[in-house]
C-alpha cells in the first residue's frame, strides 16, 4: 500500500516538473514530422523506465531479434500486475 502512495506521488510529481516538455510534444505531435520521433519517445521512456525502477520489477528481454521494423504493438502475458 505504501509503495503505491509512493508511486502515486512520483507520477504526480513526475508530470507537474514535465508539464513543460509535453506542452512541446503536443506542439511537434501536430506538425506530423517523423523526425520528432525520438522527441516525443523520450518522456514516455523515462516515465515508464523509472516506473519500472520504483517498483522494484526486473524486465526480461527474450528474442528481441524476431521484433519487426516499424510500428508493433506488444501485449503482457499476464503473468504479472503489469
Amino acid at each position: 500500500m505504501l509503495r503505491l502512495i509512493y508511486l502515486f506521488f512520483c507520477l504526480i510529481g513526475f508530470v507537474i516538473v514535465k508539464i513543460p516538455a509535453m506542452l512541446k510534444m503536443k506542439k511537434l505531435a501536430t506538425e506530423n514530422d517523423h523526425a520528432n520521433d525520438p522527441i516525443l519517445h523520450r518522456i514516455p521512456k523515462t516515465w515508464a523506465k523509472g516506473f519500472i525502477r520504483k517498483t522494484g520489477s526486473k524486465v526480461t528481454v527474450i528474442g528481441a531479434e524476431n521484433i519487426p521494423e516499424g510500428t508493433v504493438v506488444l501485449v503482457g502475458n499476464h503473468e504479472s500486475d503489469f
